[in-house]
């Protein structure tokens, strides 16, 4: 990622989870796309340095994802431990259940990188999960994490006369209807303003959280690039 970054000449760029990665199609878009699943605040700052060097790259998007509460280790996605991730009869049925779903639907995975194409079934079994963290997180938190993970990318950094997006996806219905945008605007509008060239934007000043429907989304936590593109396009014209 850091090579696609150092040699590119799009002008566009997006860094962020497997949200981004699988929820936008960027085949036919002058936009670079980079990320992984499970990104970490490390990992997002190294692939916004790396941005930063390049002339090319004149507006970086960077997904705000559902973070973690535990500052030392900001992701963007609820994770099990390894041992449940690798070890337990829920792995050993993923496992099997993609095989075969790969095997007779002939689906691939990472190719081509501009759309990531995804199994039939995701993370459902996550999804439980992810509506126990919610329903366990409040409001304040959520944005403490938030206003930590911007202001740790942005502080003291060089922008090089580059802007710096930062935008919540959309959020599945299902989960919550926070008025995250409203919110931050209020409590944090003195770190992300205070600087021109970096703006936040969220889902629901682009798209209403109950604009979607069930089959835009693959699970709770990771919508289809039919959600995606229409929350991309337009946040690309508004900067």
């Amino acid at each position: 990622m850091t090579e696609d970054l150092k040699y590119n000449k799009l002008k566009e760029i997006i860094i962020g989870s497997s949200r981004t990665l699988y929820g936008f199609n960027t085949c036919e878009k002058d936009i670079l796309k980079v990320g992984k699943t499970g990104i970490t605040l490390n990992e997002t700052n190294l692939l916004l340095n790396e941005a930063l060097k390049n002339k090319n790259i004149k507006t970086i998007f960077i997904e705000v994802g559902i973070l973690d509460t535990n500052k030392n280790k900001v992701v963007s996605s609820i994770q099990p431990s390894f041992w449940e991730a690798n070890f337990t009869l829920n792995a050993l049925y993923v496992s099997i259940r993609t095989f075969f779903e790969y095997l007779f639907e002939k689906q691939t995975y990472q190719s081509p990188n501009c759309n990531f194409k995804v199994f039939k079934v995701f993370h459902e079994a996550n999804d439980k999960k992810l509506l126990d963290y919610y329903n366990k997180i409040s409001s304040d938190l959520f944005l403490k994490n938030i206003s930590f993970f911007i202001s740790t990318l942005i502080e003291n950094k060089d922008l090089n006369n580059k802007k710096i997006i930062f935008f919540l996806p959309p959020i599945n219905s299902q989960i919550t209807n926070l008025p995250i945008k409203e919110l931050i605007s209020k409590k944090f509008k003195d770190k992300i303003n205070v600087n021109p060239s970096v703006k936040f934007i969220s889902y629901n000043e682009v798209l209403k959280v109950n604009d979607s429907i069930k089959q835009d989304w693959y699970d709770l936590n990771h919508f289809k690039p039919i959600l995606g593109n229409k929350f991309l396009e337009k946040i690309q014209t508004m900067y």
